[in-house]
């Protein structure tokens, strides 16, 4: 099989087809047993985020939501200087994954470079982890949060640490947002989560609630190990947004903006497209299109469901995004292609 990123079977398929993707760094210490943990690891994690990107996805209409690709750089202290003096790499670093074994020296360098005033990285957790903890602990450091966990509940916090960056990346009134007012807006959901006396699936610190700077709202709707409620998540971040921000609105960009986002975008006839989902109701449509035959059982139903007598790659199909639970077996395997397009009404 190709190693093409649209070719790879994973849950998240919906990936496979847009370019919408935003890389995130984690540091870790370089050669340590949790930075291969973390390694062997990582795949897992980084799926979990973005299949639950995808269920989020599929059930808001209005707009486009990133999906989040978590890139690990071990560092030590000979290396981190150099490697970090660049702020275009150092801007997307987004936590440390430590243990009582990091070498103290490396973890203040990293504290020094996040404390920066001129830096522009709004938000950093500090993760830490020891096989004794079985629960997460939230109290203040020189990190926006310091989380306590047993590093096998890694996939649950990355999942619901990097939602919530994909919702705020998914608002285009937020998205513009300088480092202050991201600080602000991070101080604003932990106040959010105080006002509505919110529940939280992990133990908070509250003798050190009053200086932390970040709070997910996923905290809150995170039911179990292997459960999270979406439909909860949603209403909290419509909540949430209708009560701190009540004047502002998303501005989703333009059909053919989405479509050039899509991984081949020539594959597209877009003019076609856009006049197709133009002449619909507003809301969210899947873009679907037939790949090269890859499940043999698969290929009469697709016949059927595209409309002709033989299998054709290429074509496309336009259908509400509800249709996706009726259709979701031809897109696990990639036999078909689909792609999310937002139909928005421009008010004048």
């Amino acid at each position: 099989m190709s190693t093409n990123s649209k070719n790879v079977i994973r849950n998240a398929y919906m990936m496979n087809f847009t370019k919408k993707k935003k890389h995130r760094y984690i540091l870790t210490e370089k050669g340590s047993d949790l930075d291969t943990y973390f390694q062997d690891n990582i795949t897992k994690i980084n799926d979990s985020i973005n299949v639950a990107i995808q269920e989020l996805s599929i059930k808001i209409v209005d707009r486009q939501l990133p999906f989040i690709i978590i890139e690990k750089i071990p560092i030590n202290l000979e290396s981190f200087d150099e490697k970090y003096s660049d702020d275009d790499k150092s801007r997307r670093i987004r936590g440390l994954i430590r243990d009582v074994k990091t070498e103290k020296g490396l973890v203040k360098r990293i504290e020094n470079l996040l404390s920066k005033t001129d830096h522009n990285i709004s938000h950093a957790i500090e993760l830490f982890a020891h096989t004794s903890y079985n629960e997460l602990t939230f109290s203040n450091n020189h990190f926006d949060a310091k989380v306590l966990l047993d590093e096998t509940g890694l996939k649950n916090i990355f999942t619901d640490i990097f939602l919530d960056a994909s919702m705020f990346n998914s608002y285009s009134f937020l998205k513009k947002m300088s480092k202050k007012e991201k600080r602000e807006f991070g101080i604003k959901k932990l106040q959010f989560y105080k006002d509505h006396n919110l529940p939280c699936f992990y133990i908070f610190d509250n003798e050190d609630e009053d200086k932390v700077l970040y709070y997910s709202l996923a905290f809150s709707c995170r039911k179990s190990m292997d459960e999270f409620n979406y439909d909860e998540y949603i209403k909290l971040w419509n909540e949430f947004i209708s009560e701190y921000y009540p004047d502002k609105r998303h501005i989703e960009k333009s059909v053919i903006e989405q479509l050039d986002q899509y991984i081949d975008p020539e594959q597209l006839d877009k003019e076609y497209i856009k006049n197709k989902i133009m002449k619909k109701d507003e809301g969210a449509y899947l873009v679907l299109r037939i790949n090269r035959n890859r499940t043999t059982k698969m290929r009469d139903r697709i016949i059927v469901y595209f409309g002709g007598d033989s299998y054709h790659e290429g074509k496309i199909k336009i259908v509400p995004i509800s249709e996706y639970y009726k259709i979701k077996d031809m897109l696990v395997n990639l036999d078909v292609a689909a792609f999310k397009v937002v139909r928005v009404k421009r008010k004048k």
